[in-house]
């Protein structure tokens, strides 16, 4: 039964019927109360009418039901940022109105209303956006989830752009704890040559590292990587377009 309400909840939100959706999600809980994903489910589709308060809620009770669910705080984290730019867009319109109002409507309405606005307008949640970001980008990593890992790394940025670079030990520990073993003097000649040159160019036969090393540095410093395949005799730019692979006899699209 629990599965019927699952798939003709999801099914009605498709075609638009969210509140019959939501009847539906309503009803599963009941039957499977420790459902997170059926929370957050219905967390989705109170945001999607603007209700961040309901949305906020399921999906916090998602992540107590599962401390580990990695949509869930990345969901909540943007719940939190849609509902503070909406309040304070809202409270500016507000006040804008106060401002512009004549004496009779700032006597009837303004002194009235302002000092409920006033209190909206400064609300900040932006430290509870960050954190549940940040949880949802280190679990979607662990699940090798690279999709939703790049959406979160890249809304993360975006809210929180003062990044500063850690410490070269701190870039050394982030590595080594992936399990990935490189001696300090190498990774330190690598992370200098980045410094001073803007590029590296790594040498050494298939299978010694040299794709990993770049990739585990780019996260352990939380940049942006992109690997561009291309052929093993690559000397000219078109090689960047693709390369026909015979192994696989196949050509493969950059």
């Amino acid at each position: 039964m629990g599965d019927a309400y699952n798939y003709r909840g999801k099914a009605k939100a498709k075609l638009g019927d969210i509140n019959g959706a939501i009847s539906d999600f309503n009803q599963l809980l009941l039957i499977q109360p420790k459902n997170a994903e059926a929370y957050d489910s219905r967390g989705n589709l109170y945001r999607q009418q603007n209700d961040y308060n309901e949305s906020i809620q399921d999906y916090s009770q998602a992540i107590s039901i599962n401390s580990n669910y990695a949509l869930g705080y990345y969901q909540r984290g943007g719940a939190y940022l849609e509902f503070e730019t909406k309040l304070k867009a809202m409270a500016y319109q507000i006040c804008e109105f106060v401002v512009k109002s004549s004496s009779l409507q700032w006597l009837t309405f303004g002194s009235k209303m302002l000092p409920l606005v006033v209190p909206f307008e400064n609300w900040d949640a932006s430290q509870e956006v960050i954190e549940d970001l940040r949880i949802a980008v280190d679990l979607f990593q662990k699940e090798k989830d690279v999709e939703n890992y790049e959406e979160a790394q890249r809304l993360l940025n975006t809210i929180h752009p003062d990044y500063s670079e850690p410490k070269f030990i701190i870039i050394y520990q982030n590595i080594c704890s992936k399990k990935l073993q490189i001696s300090k003097s190498v990774l330190r000649r690598y992370h200098l040559g980045l410094k001073t040159r803007k590029f590296v160019i790594l040498s050494g036969i298939s299978g010694t590292g040299k794709t990993w090393l770049t990739k585990a540095y780019a996260e352990a410093i939380g940049a942006k990587y992109r690997l561009v395949p291309v052929a093993p005799n690559w000397t000219t730019n078109e090689d960047l377009l693709g390369y026909f692979n015979p192994i696989g006899e196949g050509y493969y699209q950059v």
